[in-house]
């Protein structure tokens, strides 16, 4: 693959579902989701290079594209403001010959954050400046439900921005701008200035705030986007690659998700934290307040009456715990417990900085923290995989095991097959899988979605924490995590 932009191709028509069809319902009419034909690109009839591959448009939320006529294209959407607002596109690896312009023309539109206008006989026109496309629906669209929460939740996460307004942008490797939120401030940076301010998130729906005049970046076309778009009504998208789209009062901007350092987060979250506040509100009172520890590897929760315990990894800002089972069972009034603190530990915040502390941040509710001095405490739990073990995993597809008994080698028994491949230990450790064709084809013929998630969790790099009693396990490759439990324990 090469990208025409920064963004691994998506598997044309993923999200749609049915078979193929040339009516549609008034219901499929008015929303642009769903599988299309390209009948015309700038008044000009679409040719494909193919018959088989004419050009199509499968349109989904995040994730769309299909074929030019010529290659296989995809990216991320944001459906806004009966626009759609595009990341950069990723096609195929080779020439079109004489069907060049085509698909230069399509991948400008698509890039230029065109509208969106239904005619009701299954037909829909995108348009941009003097550019248009008119396409006609082949294939329905999903039933359209009311506007789920994001992949990830903004607080606590940074950007590299890669480009605004469908021009693609470059900046040297030591100066890049950064988009970075943290609990209630975001702030941009560049070569040229630093420009910051307060925002908020509801779901997918986002509001940002200047504080004082944006820096002088003359022809800066993040800077000039982010003043177009503030105060506005915006929208945002986290593709399957960790893509950011921001958009709104028709300007946009893209970028790629980038980490803190292991330490730089390791260090933001170790240590002994008081519950200041439960989604905005004081904790129940109790003679011992609600509080939360952190470990190398290990945390505890203490709710105001009842004690819980387990192992915690951290991507991106983001908390992933194994809760070990275990919980003290104190017989309290109701009114000196805080059960959402443990609550919302377990459900994978993001980590924010607030102005006097940290913020856990997730679907389930937020909670505002301040450190408090607290003795060292020992921690049991280790880091790591070693040689030996054997690993029981939770799957959805049923139990599986991973084996780490060979030298050098592993394997990830299932329910389908056998997966395979090279691993070496260490922090993280680093995994290679051989080619799920040669050792477990009926994964692919029978559990796809299966396979599909132990290639991306043992393929690279793979941390793991392990409790003090070498029983439960938590493995983190990325955003995927597998919880385990020692095998034999």
């Amino acid at each position: 693959m090469t990208a025409a932009a920064g963004l691994l191709a998506c598997q044309p028509g993923e999200q749609q579902a049915g078979a193929m069809t040339n009516k549609s319902s008034g219901a499929e009419a008015a929303t642009p989701l769903g599988q299309w034909r390209i009948v015309e690109i700038n008044g000009q009839p679409a040719r494909s290079a193919n018959p088989q591959a004419m050009p199509r448009l499968s349109i989904g939320s995040p994730k769309y594209g299909d074929q030019s006529g010529c290659t296989e294209f995809g990216g991320t959407a944001l459906l806004h403001e009966e626009r759609l607002y595009s990341s950069w596109l990723e096609a195929d690896a080779k020439g079109c010959g004489k069907l060049d312009a085509q698909q230069s023309a399509l991948f400008k539109l698509l890039t230029s954050a065109p509208t969106l206008r239904g005619t009701g006989t299954g037909r829909l026109t995108l348009s941009a400046g003097p550019s248009s496309m008119v396409l006609e629906r082949i294939g329905p669209a999903r039933k359209v439900l009311p506007d789920p929460a994001p992949k990830m939740q903004l607080a606590g996460t940074r950007w590299q921005l890669t480009g605004a307004n469908g021009e693609l942008i470059t900046t040297a490797a030591n100066s890049p701008a950064i988009l970075q939120f943290e609990a209630e401030q975001w702030t941009w940076s560049a070569s040229c200035g630093t420009w910051s301010g307060e925002w908020q998130q509801n779901g997918s729906a986002l509001r940002l705030h200047g504080r004082g005049p944006p820096p002088s970046c003359n022809g800066n076309a993040f800077a000039s986007a982010l003043q177009e778009m503030i105060g506005g009504a915006l929208a945002y998208v986290v593709g399957p690659n960790d893509q950011l789209v921001i958009a709104g009062k028709g300007n946009f901007i893209v970028g790629q998700f980038t980490r803190f350092t292991d330490q730089q987060e390791h260090s933001l979250l170790t240590g002994k934290w008081l519950v200041r506040a439960i989604d905005g509100r004081a904790p129940n009172v109790s003679p011992t307040p609600p509080n939360i520890i952190f470990s190398k590897a290990s945390y505890g929760v203490w709710d105001g009456c009842n004690h819980t315990e387990g192992v915690y990894l951290t991507y991106g800002r983001q908390l992933l715990t194994r809760d070990s089972g275990l919980s003290t069972l104190a017989n309290c009034l109701p009114e000196r417990v805080s059960p959402q603190v443990p609550a919302i530990v377990g459900s994978s915040p993001q980590i924010a900085r607030t102005k006097n502390g940290l913020a856990l941040i997730s679907s389930r509710g937020r909670l505002d923290l301040k450190r408090i001095p607290a003795r060292s405490y020992p921690d049991a739990a280790r880091s790591g995989l070693r040689p030996g073990m054997q690993i029981g995993l939770v799957t959805s597809a049923g139990p599986a095991r991973l084996d780490l008994t060979q030298p050098r080698r592993f394997k990830v028994i299932l329910p389908c097959g056998v997966l395979q491949g090279q691993w070496r230990s260490g922090q993280p450790a680093r995994f290679n899988l051989d080619p799920v064709e040669r050792h477990a084809p009926d994964c692919l013929r029978t559990q796809a979605d299966l396979a599909d998630r132990m290639h991306a969790m043992f393929q690279g790099e793979v941390q793991a924490a392990v409790d003090g009693n070498n029983e439960h396990v938590l493995l983190l490759n990325r955003h995927e995590v597998l919880a385990g439990r020692v095998a034999g324990r």
